[in-house]
């Protein structure tokens, strides 16, 4: 559980966000930007979608911190086999606030 594990502040003092020990600065920009779409548009990102508003070319890449994310407790994955299957936990929004 994300409420179990310490917490620490990043090291660039510009960029004061909470960390998990499982958590990398890139993970929490895929964390920010999968609530901003949700928000924005009413419905979660594709893995393209997030790519592009990230700068990641490499869907094997937001793949793998999307399944950092999922690890920490950050976003779940809603339904096996939706391009759109994500949702930011409880979790996830304490750590962007």
């Amino acid at each position: 559980r994300l409420g179990d594990l310490p917490a620490h502040r990043e090291a660039n003092p510009g960029q004061a966000r909470l960390m998990t020990p499982s958590t990398s600065s890139r993970d929490l920009e895929v964390l920010a930007y999968i609530a901003k779409f949700i928000e924005d548009q009413g419905f979660p990102p594709t893995v393209r979608e997030i790519g592009e508003g990230v700068g990641m070319s490499s869907p094997a890449t937001v793949q793998t911190h999307l399944v950092a994310l999922t690890s920490a407790g950050l976003v779940e994955r809603t339904v096996n086999g939706s391009p759109r299957a994500l949702r930011v936990t409880p979790q996830g929004e304490a750590t962007m606030s």
